[in-house]
């Protein structure tokens, strides 16, 4: 149960099948924590290199029994391809405090799209979620990585949702009214053109 250090850009440290790490501190100095499993103590992700923290394997669970900072130079990137937490989407189960920091990335796997108003809660803890993500503050919206969806991103003491959490709620409309709306903007283009 002694810390556990990782350093340099390409190093990863993947937990498979639910594997655990026992240690007194992860410290995460470079590179990726990735897969299912749990870090049985707190975390640190620094802020003087780049690092990712990625749960699953398409997707999955990180759970972390442990105080967690995630660095500014962290990403915390999260697939979704459905509606189950755990399993359709990535979770990261924080036993005690969270501070955010760095970049929140969301991809979307196996063509799930969202309706709106679906919700992920994508992170969950049972204590305070402090901090900010660099690129999304709470209440604000986050497209992701392939620009086709739309969400609002709650998390901490002025989140509209559970304080604890980071919870998404999507707000692009689904395929069949993003064509109607895109028919309809058409239409009306060329209404106006027509009579100018």
């Amino acid at each position: 149960a002694s810390a556990y250090t990782q350093t340099g850009p390409s190093s990863v440290t993947i937990l498979s099948g639910g594997a655990m790490i026992d240690s007194s501190a992860f410290n995460l100095n470079g590179g990726a924590l990735r897969g299912t499993g749990t870090i049985d103590g707190p975390l640190t992700a620094t802020t003087a290199n780049a690092t990712t923290i990625a749960p699953g394997a398409s997707p999955g669970t990180i759970t972390i029994n442990g105080n967690t900072i995630l660095g500014g130079s962290n990403t915390l990137a999260m697939e979704i391809g459905g509606l189950a937490a755990g399993i359709d989407y990535d979770l990261l189960d924080v036993n005690g405090e969270l501070t955010l920091g760095g970049l929140l990335n969301l991809t979307f796997i196996n063509g799930f799209w969202p309706l709106i108003g679906d919700q992920f809660d994508i992170v969950t803890t049972n204590a305070a979620v402090l901090g900010t993500f660099t690129n999304v503050a709470n209440g604000g919206f986050l497209q992701d990585t392939d620009g086709f969806h739309t969400f609002s991103v709650h998390y901490g003491a002025g989140s509209a949702y559970n304080p604890n959490n980071v919870t998404l709620l999507a707000i692009t409309p689904e395929p069949s009214r993003t064509l109607l709306l895109m028919l309809g903007a058409a239409s009306l283009m060329l209404r106006r053109r027509r009579r100018s």
